[in-house]
């Protein structure tokens, strides 16, 4: 189902609806930003399980937190906007501090793209240009879709550049499981298939891979209280604030549970890493969300699927960062909801 929702600077932006007995899902054209995702809880209640914008006009008007949209051509911070390709250290734009955040003022998260309906599927194509942020030049291409399959959303990233490029496509959705941003993120427990981070720089980006300690603060082998670890601290949360971290993953997927509601998800992935963003900064963005919410820390978490972030300025990342038209990037994401 589409339906007229608002005119942007770039033309007009269409809802797209999608929906089976488990899931209902609205998506925009613009940033391919989800903006309801309702599941049930143990009672039957479908509520909706992620942070949103009232007004669909702040999608365009606010620029912080790339909420619920799909980030490319390179997801994360690439280290002071610089890298080497080739043998020659090529600048990109830089956006967020001292770094180059998402793909910069062109990112794919603030275009218009064309949406074909499927039968519960959404698919989105875009064709656009990145050399304004020191990319390649020429014309990349996207395709994304959404499928609905009983109770699990599918993403599929599809990105094929002009030329040999860095590539990393995710979704930057902000989930919370209470349902209406009913309570914060740390009532939820967390499970992650993990025993190697990357460390944080003061500056901000990652720069290398360490190994978690048993029993810390990142330490989510097992399905843990968010509250219990974050209370534990960190050095880096001195600069982070809370959790920014990129996470090197196992076979074994994400799990997030809310026992209030009974609602779970659990994700797996072909995608070598997670990054796990707690919101840190939303008190920051003076940000008003759904059901009357302010923005504060922990009220929304993000669980970002993708290649490691500036893995192409970590030693011995053991990525492959860079993609042709030969070689595209490929990527897929199962998110699968249920209620205990």
């Amino acid at each position: 189902m589409k339906k007229k929702v608002a005119e942007f600077s770039q033309g007009a932006v269409y809802a797209y609806t999608i929906q089976n007995e488990a899931i209902h899902m609205t998506a925009l054209n613009f940033g391919a930003v989800i903006t309801e995702l309702k599941t049930s809880d143990r009672s039957g209640n479908m509520e909706n399980v992620v942070a949103a914008f009232p007004d669909i006009m702040d999608y365009e008007r606010q620029q912080g937190p790339y909420l619920n949209a799909v980030v490319s051509p390179v997801a994360g911070r690439i280290a002071y906007g610089s890298y080497s390709m080739e043998n020659t250290v090529h600048q990109l734009s830089i956006n967020n501090g001292c770094h180059h955040l998402h793909g910069g003022t062109g990112g794919i998260s603030r275009q218009l793209f064309h949406v074909e309906e499927e039968e519960q599927a959404l698919h989105f194509h875009l064709e656009c240009r990145h050399d304004m942020d020191g990319f390649p030049q020429g014309t990349y291409r996207y395709d994304i879709w959404y499928r609905l399959s009983g109770n699990n959303l599918i993403i599929e990233y599809h990105g094929t550049p002009p030329q040999k490029s860095l590539m990393n496509m995710t979704s930057h959705m902000y989930f919370n499981l209470s349902g209406n941003l009913r309570e914060s993120i740390l009532q939820h427990d967390l499970r992650i298939d993990s025993v190697e981070k990357l460390k944080i720089h003061p500056d901000g980006h990652p720069f290398e891979k360490e190994k978690i300690e048993a029993g810390s603060a990142f330490d989510f082998r097992n399905l843990t209280p968010i509250q219990k670890r974050y209370k534990l601290g960190h050095p880096e949360f001195q600069y982070t604030r809370a959790y920014d971290t990129p996470f090197l993953l196992g076979p074994n997927g994400i799990t997030l549970y809310h026992a209030g509601s009974g609602r779970r998800l659990d994700m797996t992935t072909d995608a070598p890493s997670l990054v796990l963003y707690s919101a840190n900064y939303f008190d920051d963005e003076n940000l008003v969300l759904n059901h009357h919410r302010r923005g504060e820390a922990f009220i929304a978490l993000a669980l970002e699927t993708q290649d490691l972030p500036n893995g192409v300025n970590i030693r011995n990342a053991e990525v492959h960062p860079f993609y042709d038209a030969r070689h595209p990037y490929k990527q897929k994401t199962v998110y699968t909801f249920s209620h205990m």
